[in-house]
């Protein structure tokens, strides 16, 4: 669990539509976790580089303007390389998924749209790891 002085988890959220940041903040909160926000990958990786001690698990869009998401997801596991990922992408399981699933990396799949419970679990079972 995060080091936020609770047992609240907190959840980094990374997409760089506004409605889905938005939507994701609000939901994740009913859902009972804390939450940062990211509307790219570089601000994902500053975030989770100034507050990784803190985040329990990373939400991220796989398809954003500027970085991509294995550059994203190289930077974020050079800082730290057990970083809990969950994939969020309306395209179809990206092909680098399985090789970073070979390489021992804690990675998961949401395909958007997703449904509130699908989220829900998903984040679950993440965090009981």
């Amino acid at each position: 669990m995060s080091d936020n002085g609770n047992d609240t988890p907190i959840i980094l959220l990374a997409d760089d539509e506004e409605v889905i940041r938005m939507m994701g903040r609000d939901i994740l909160r009913v859902l009972g976790y804390e939450v940062m926000l990211a509307s790219n990958g570089n601000e994902a990786i500053d975030t989770y580089r100034n507050n990784q001690a803190k985040i329990d698990l990373i939400l991220l869009d796989w398809h954003m303007p500027g970085l991509k998401g294995p550059e994203i997801l190289e930077q974020l596991w050079e800082i730290d390389a057990s970083a809990k990922v969950i994939l969020a992408t309306g395209w179809g399981p990206p092909r680098e998924l399985e090789e970073f699933k070979s390489q021992g990396r804690d990675i998961g799949l949401l395909q958007k749209p997703y449904l509130v419970k699908d989220l829900q679990k998903e984040i679950a079972e993440f965090l009981a790891k």
